[in-house]
């Protein structure tokens, strides 16, 4: 009687939210086709002066001005497309990015991030970052303490963050998935949710060069194997762990 009860508030749940049953996998997907996404899975946000997003071109578009700021908040500035739901378990997210406005150097991060209670844990990235040597750009994964790159010249491309039990494996796409990093650590197992961001480099954006992004993402595509409603984290509020 409980486990039936149990099956039908979860199902129950999931027609609410517009998701799949919490105990079955699946696919979660958006490609927004004629100019609309899905409200009831996901949130598109901004953060500090300037910064500006729009659903439009069939794609989600984020631009940065020239005199964007973080606007005196302890966070870099830019926007972001973030889940409205949690993922548990086993995972694979990808999205297909487009650095259409990309003037080079950009001090300009592109990247995945999976959020718990408000903080990254890890994340897959493409940055312009005019202090890195010998490439200012360079794809980049951040595994809780380990950090792998690898040099970047791709004017769009595909990011992939997988997980399998606690590991977590990192992929850029050049003619095909490239490893990029891998790390196995129990901190990497937690409940999550994504963000799919574009930030100005640095912890409080401090590193952006002053010149206008813009930067599209589409198909994001989410292979889960259980979900669970996002709780008491604010995915407005995207923080960099690295440089």
């Amino acid at each position: 009687m409980r486990r039936a009860l149990l099956v039908f508030l979860s199902l129950l749940l999931a027609v609410l939210l517009g998701l799949p049953p919490a105990y079955a996998g699946g696919i979660i997907s958006e490609t927004f086709t004629d100019n609309t996404y899905n409200q009831d899975m996901w949130s598109i946000y901004t953060q500090g002066t300037g910064p500006s997003t729009a659903v439009t071109h069939n794609r989600l578009e984020i631009t940065l001005p020239a005199n964007a700021s973080n606007g005196g908040n302890p966070y870099p500035f830019g926007g972001s497309i973030g889940t409205k739901f949690a993922l548990k378990g086993d995972f694979d997210v990808q999205v297909d990015f487009n650095l259409f406005n990309w003037p080079a150097p950009t001090g300009v991060q592109v990247g995945i991030g999976p959020t718990a209670r408000g903080g990254f844990f890890a994340g897959v990235w493409l940055i312009n970052e005019p202090s890195y040597t010998p490439s200012p750009q360079v794809y980049e994964t951040w595994l809780n303490g380990e950090d792998f790159r690898a040099t970047a010249s791709d004017a769009s491309g595909k990011l992939r963050m997988q997980r399998v039990g606690n590991t977590i494996t990192t992929y850029y796409w050049h003619s095909g998935w490239i490893f990029l990093g891998s790390r196995t650590d129990p901190v990497l197992g937690v409940n999550c949710g994504f963000n799919f961001y574009v930030l100005g480099a640095g912890p409080v954006g401090q590193n952006f060069q002053g010149k206008q992004v813009q930067v599209a993402f589409d198909n994001l595509q989410i292979t889960y194997s259980a979900f669970a409603p996002q709780k008491n984290y604010n995915p407005a509020v995207l923080q960099l762990l690295l440089d």
